[in-house]
C-alpha cells in the first residue's frame, strides 16, 4: 500500500500489514509531515512489533523490512477462509 501518513497509520493501528519496508535515508528535512501518525501506543508493551526483521543497504538508505506477528497473520486467515479452517482441524487431529 502507498499512501500518506493517514493511510500508513489506519493499516498499522488495525494490523492490515503482513510485511512493512521502512527506509531510512542520510537526509535531514526537520520538521514536517510526519510518516505515522499516533497509533494509540501508551506503553512499550503496545507496540507494533516486526518480526523476521531484515536490514539491507539499498543505494544510500537503509531498508528494514519485517513482518507482523506472523501467528496472528494465520490465526486470521484459518478464522475467514473455510479451507484453512478444515485444514487447521486436520492438522490439529493429526498431531494428538
Amino acid at each position: 500500500v502507498e499512501g500518506g501518513a493517514g493511510v500508513f497509520t489506519g493499516f498499522i493501528r488495525q494490523r492490515l500489514f503482513d510485511k512493512l519496508s521502512i527506509y531510512i535515508a542520510p537526509i535531514i528535512i526537520g520538521a514536517g509531515i510526519e510518516a505515522v501518525g499516533d497509533l494509540g501506543v501508551r506503553k512499550i508493551s503496545q507496540a507494533v512489533r516486526l518480526q523476521h526483521t531484515v536490514y539491507q543497504v539499498v543505494n544510500q538508505q537503509i531498508r528494514v523490512q519485517g513482518y507482523r506477528n506472523l501467528e496472528d497473520t494465520f490465526r486470521t486467515l484459518t478464522g475467514n477462509v473455510p479451507c484453512l479452517q478444515e485444514l487447521s482441524r486436520i492438522s490439529a487431529a493429526s498431531a494428538r
